[in-house]
């Protein structure tokens, strides 16, 4: 879409953009108030005559030198003109509860702009010269009416409308020169670091050709090829070519977000007038934690809508906010601050977010997304390896028995209703609970859920959304809303597994399967796609669960490093198999003190699971004392990760032995280069636990004909191995050991997936080859 192709709004959004004002409100009043919107329309509707028209369509275009805009409309209710009715009456409904407006002049005003603004259309479509209009507001306690109308000409309505759309035209007109001025900066803008670094070019030039084309692609691109700058310069040059209008980066964790603001500020520096914002998660920004966002309940929420414009229209140009950015503009003008993330997001050309922004179907944008604006857009998918799992977990849901007989209890006496239709899914789901009892199973598997439980679930969430009730009410909801959404969404890559535990607690999960078919929904709202990682391995399980039967350009990049500088070395003699842990032991304890002791620094030993890592750090602490162990904890706070992480920073000044779990806050995205790490140790080829889930997976992957035991286990393990290993060699002077520990590691099955850039690899079948191994590659 060009800068000044033909733009369509509705009348509602007209008045929201021009004439913002008023208060900041929780998404869960927001449905309350539109679903008894909803219920107070229809009833008025159906109260009126049989030549009553409902929703009535009206349209109008307006013009200013190179802009047209396109204002639609929808009216609630047209009385045309008969025999008994000289003009034609056009209705708008609004509801109330609390008391009615006093007069005319002091209802809402973007109540009466609206109104106004159907009068003028409809007199214009239908070249009338009046017509009567009438503001209705219903009671939605009492059931009574209260109405305001009037007798008016196209001439006493054209300033409302003409003032709204020369309003929303110059704003327009103004971010039209934004964009002419933004684009020809990044035009002008170079390379911010002179030179590419190896593959790097061939990535920027593949991200811009697939964007120009509206492609997809995947990017394996091993660490240290520059990743992040490699698909942003090229976005943002395609952007300069008006080829889209924003871009938006998804990341999966931190430091794939930190990387990308320090890309885009790296940007800045090269003259590109652009604005970014990094969005950080609700419950991590919010300066009234626990509160609704409501203004009864939290002055952030006073009058938000009141201040954004003015501070939208006061915004830096070529900046990044950052959270620390935004809490600093919130404090300042008293606001929100995820709220004004969100709505800064509007006017920046870059939206740094987490998946769940992106790809959740009710956490998703859905200001960018509902009204298929998505043409104009880029989205760059940074950790791409993370995607599977982190979709089957976005398009999955489960209702908890336990939590529905709390949340019942505590609304027994003040909310009835709501605890009856809580009372209701208790008793399906206790029907389930005692099938499993009687065939003394601890859970099952179907292909679809009661359709009496989703019945109940949405009289449930209608119950809910008309209820003024507490946090808890307003957490199970969440939680039912999802439910109820994927259920929905729900199709052949679904699933539903009932498990009970103990007498009393049993869950009902929806599971995905197999994203693919959802994914694509979401993809499909871009322009253009790019996905990448270092570790995209093999292409065809990425391809397969990312993409499903959709054809994808796939490129793989070679390491930027020269290969000697990293040595290999696997021991096929330990067996770490969950069965064989306590007997290997003393083999694997030793192995890591001989591998630290051949030349002290900085290591990190990975555990599959943290129960395995404690189990090693006790024998470890128990047989090599004089060892100080730096341990990952579960549950880590941000301040104790860079507490961790900070021990790292010394340079090798002290030698450090730290433990950590593939997979987890260590195993991915830490640059640690130089002497800052020199090794890692790799226990076991990072297969997740087994389970019930897992177990569905290879199911559903078997009865399709492909390898199950490989898309549920083997390759989202060693997806976490390679990770892991890549923690070392963060450029080009840095030397490294990688240590592989397992039996395994030998199986064809598993070298397989070894990377092209893995070609010095040594088998060790004792700890003397071992030894040997890594004594030549440190003298070397």
């Amino acid at each position: 879409m060009g800068l000044t192709d033909p733009r369509h709004i509705s009348v509602r959004e007209l008045i929201a953009a021009v004439h913002l004002s008023g208060d900041l409100v929780t998404e869960s009043w927001s449905n309350r108030r539109a679903v008894e919107g909803t219920k107070g329309h229809k009833i008025v509707q159906e109260s009126r005559g049989d030549d009553y028209q409902k929703e009535v369509k009206v349209s109008g275009e307006f013009k200013s030198e190179e802009l047209v805009l396109i204002v639609d409309g929808r009216m609630d209710g047209l009385l045309p003109a008969s025999d008994l009715r000289e003009r034609p009456l056009i209705e708008e409904i609004k509801t109330v509860t609390e008391s009615f407006p006093p007069s005319w002049e002091e209802t809402p005003e973007e109540h009466r702009l609206q109104l106004l603004s159907y009068a003028w259309l409809y007199c214009r479509e239908e070249d009338l010269d009046k017509t009567d209009i009438q503001l209705t507001y219903y009671h939605m306690t009492t059931g009574e009416e209260k109405s305001f109308s009037r007798t008016v000409t196209p001439d006493d309505a054209a300033p409302f409308i003409m003032e709204l759309t020369s309003s929303y035209l110059f704003l327009w007109s103004r971010s039209v020169e934004r964009n002419r001025d933004r684009n020809e900066s990044i035009r002008g803008a170079d390379f911010p670091y002179g030179d590419f670094r190896g593959p790097q070019r061939e990535m920027s030039v593949a991200v811009y050709r697939t964007l120009r084309e509206k492609g997809k692609l995947m990017v394996e691109a091993p660490t240290g090829t520059g990743k992040t700058m490699g698909a942003l310069f090229p976005a943002f040059k395609a952007l300069g070519e008006n080829l889209g209008d924003r871009i938006f980066y998804a990341t999966a964790r931190t430091p794939g977000r930190l990387a990308a603001e320090e890309a885009f500020s790296d940007l800045l520096g090269t003259g590109m007038k652009c604005r970014a914002v990094s969005l950080t998660a609700k419950q991590k920004i919010c300066f009234n934690p626990g509160r609704k966002c409501a203004p009864d309940e939290c002055s952030w929420a006073e009058n938000y809508y009141g201040k954004l414009s003015e501070v939208l229209e006061s915004l830096e140009e070529s900046t990044l906010f950052n959270r620390e950015k935004v809490e600093e503009l919130a404090v300042e003008h008293h606001m929100c601050p995820f709220e004004l993330s969100l709505d800064i997001s509007l006017v920046s050309d870059l939206l740094i977010c987490d998946y769940n922004y992106i790809f959740d179907p009710l956490v998703k944008l859905k200001r960018y997304f509902q009204f298929g604006r998505g043409e104009d857009y880029f989205l760059l998918t940074d950790e791409a390896h993370n995607l599977p799992d982190r979709s089957r977990d976005m398009f999955s849901a489960s209702i908890n028995k336990k939590a529905i007989l709390e949340v019942k209890r505590e609304v027994k006496e003040s909310h009835p209703v709501l605890a009856r239709r809580l009372e209701k899914i208790n008793k399906i789901l206790l029907e389930e609970m005692k099938n499993l009892k009687e065939e003394n199973r601890k859970w099952d598997e179907r292909d679809k859920i009661p359709e009496a439980l989703r019945k109940a679930v949405g009289l449930f969430l209608e119950e809910a959304d008309s209820t003024d009730a507490g946090q808890t009410v307003l957490d199970l909801t969440f939680e039912m809303r999802r439910f109820y959404r994927i259920s929905e969404l729900a199709g052949e890559q679904h699933t539903v597994l009932i498990r009970r535990k103990g007498q009393s607690c049993l869950t009902l999960s929806l599971l995905n399967m197999d994203p693919a078919p959802l994914l694509e929904k979401a993809f499909k709202q871009f322009r253009s796609s790019v996905l990448f990682s270092a570790t995209l391995i093999p292409s065809q399980y990425f391809c397969r669960t990312l993409f499903g039967e959709q054809e994808i350009a796939f490129l793989s990049l070679p390491s930027p490093f020269p290969e000697e500088n990293c040595s290999i070395c696997i021991r096929t003699d330990i067996e770490t198999r969950y069965n064989k842990r306590e007997e290997s032991l003393p083999a694997l304890c030793s192995a890591i003190e001989r591998a630290f002791s051949v030349r002290e620094g900085n290591y990190i030993v990975f555990f599959p699971s943290y129960s395995y890592m404690e189990q090693a750090v006790e024998f470890f602490r128990n047989h090599y004392p004089e060892r100080d162990i730096h341990l990952q904890e579960s549950g880590m706070t941000e301040e104790d990760r860079s507490s961790y992480l900070d021990r790292f920073s010394r340079d090798g000044a002290d030698s450090l032995l730290a433990f950590a779990v593939m997979g987890g806050i260590f195993g991915e995205g830490i640059d640690l280069k130089g002497e800052k790490l020199i090794g890692v140790m790799i226990v076991g080829p990072g297969l997740p636990g087994i389970s019930v889930e897992r177990d569905l997976y290879k199911k559903y992957y078997e009865a399709n004909g492909e390898r199950g035991f490989d898309y549920a286990y083997r390759l989202p393990g060693f997806n976490k191995v390679l990770q892991a290993a890549g923690r070392v060699i963060r450029s080009e002077k840095d030397r490294g050991l990688i240590l592989l520990i397992d039996s395994r590691y030998g199986w064809n099955e598993t070298r397989k997936l070894y990377p092209p850039y893995w070609s010095r690899i040594q088998y060790c079948r004792n700890e003397e080859q071992m030894n040997n191994t890594i004594v030549n590659f440190w003298r070397g």
